[in-house]
């Protein structure tokens, strides 16, 4: 399966709320269940990949926010 990341301008907002989420963790919490609550109400036009793909875009800003951080030694 391939999963669809950066796939429309919502991405940017996931990558966002992504950094965010590493300082403030109760974040994540929130993007989870809107995540999982727009899946099943949009199940016939929310394909997986693209659910799949959001998570991935806001993994991805957690991840790039720990690497700057670590790498400036904040």
């Amino acid at each position: 399966m391939k999963i669809e990341v950066f796939d429309d301008w919502y991405s940017i907002g996931h990558l966002i709320v992504g950094v965010f989420s590493y300082f403030f963790v109760p974040i994540f919490v929130v993007f989870l269940f809107y995540e999982l609550v727009e899946k099943m109400f949009k199940e016939r036009k929310e394909k997986v990949s693209t659910f799949l793909g959001d998570l991935c875009e806001f993994f991805i800003g957690v991840a790039a926010t720990h690497f700057v951080l670590t790498t400036i030694n904040i």
